[in-house]
């Protein structure tokens, strides 16, 4: 299911973005994750005494989920698309650091060399990128039926996790390679969109068999393995304290220096969501003894209660989302 899911996310990553939107994006993004990474850290290893652990949970909560964001807000209540561009591109960015984080974690466990793994995962995904702009290329001249992008799906996941199995690369990081590496047929010269309609389709029915299936069964998995005990407590106060304050500030703190302060502030609060990657690394980081029952209840639960803030405060502030 974690590859699925991986897979799921990489293909809703779109990266038709301009050069602009990209410099905005990185300096957000980059501003967010450093300003989490040192609160979060700082409190989380006040909290354990623990190096490991408090990389691993700072990490985690400075992600912000795409698929979250686009649920919590609407075309209808943000109508700027360049805003919008800006806030997806942030997130994707700090999607690629739980994915590195996640594919680090197998290495933590196993104590291999850091150099050589990275490295080898780093080559991994550009060969995996190059892939999909060759097919791309060839398949841009042609009109696919539903079938035929389906059975693309299939043996571009399989033969690339396959080969990843072999060569020591992490499933989930190939799997969500693999996504955006499909994705790029979104550049495919196609007047009549027909190619962009099918990879739409394939979205959708991804989604379907994820809500349906496989998410409910993780987020099962996922509560199984929570102690509530640990949610209703000082340190979990702390840690999403930490954690909001690391993403509102950091985020809002760029546009504030470029004198737009109350598009700062929205992107401060909306960055704030976050979703899925968290838990699967926290997930992963528990099954590998890496954090304790205690911290992993709280980044799942922080996780949780960010999202759901986040949504209530655009409630509040949806009429004034409109105007930005």
């Amino acid at each position: 299911s974690l590859i699925t899911l991986f897979f799921y996310v990489g293909l809703n990553v779109d990266l038709r973005v301009s050069r602009s939107v990209a410099k905005k994006s990185l300096v957000m993004s980059s501003s967010g994750v450093l300003t989490t990474i040192a609160l979060v850290g700082l409190t989380t290893y006040l909290i354990t005494n623990d190096l490991t652990t408090s990389l691993i949970a700072s990490i985690a909560l400075s992600n912000t989920a795409t698929e979250v964001i686009l649920l919590v807000i609407s075309s209808r209540e943000l109508s700027n698309e360049l805003f919008r561009e800006v806030l997806i591109t942030s997130s994707f960015i700090d999607d690629l650091l739980v994915l590195f984080l996640v594919a680090m974690l197998g290495l933590l466990k196993g104590g291999v060399p850091v150099i050589p793994y990275l490295i080898k995962h780093i080559v991994f995904a550009l060969v995996i990128i190059s892939l999909g702009y060759v097919i791309s290329k060839l398949l841009s001249s042609k009109l696919l039926s539903s079938r035929v992008i389906i059975n693309i799906a299939m043996l571009m996941l399989f033969s690339t996790t396959l080969t990843a199995y072999l060569l020591g690369v992490d499933l989930a990081f190939t799997a969500y390679f693999t996504g955006i590496s499909l994705g790029i047929l979104r550049f495919s010269k196609d007047p009549m969109l027909v190619n962009i309609v099918r990879l739409n389709d394939l979205v959708s029915y991804l989604s379907e068999v994820l809500d349906m299936i496989l998410i409910p069964i993780f987020f099962l998995y996922v509560g199984i393995n929570m102690n509530l005990n640990y949610v209703v407590s000082y340190s979990f106060i702390a840690v999403f304290t930490s954690a909001f304050l690391g993403k509102f500030i950091g985020c809002s703190l760029p546009y504030v220096v470029w004198g737009e302060s109350f598009k700062g502030l929205v992107y401060g609060i909306l960055m704030n969501a976050r979703g899925s990657l968290e838990s699967v690394a926290a997930v992963l980081a528990l099954n590998y003894g890496l954090i304790r029952g205690d911290i992993y209840s709280i980044i799942i639960t922080t996780s949780i209660t960010s999202s759901l803030t986040v949504s209530l405060i655009v409630r509040l502030l949806r009429r004034y989302l409109r105007v930005i």
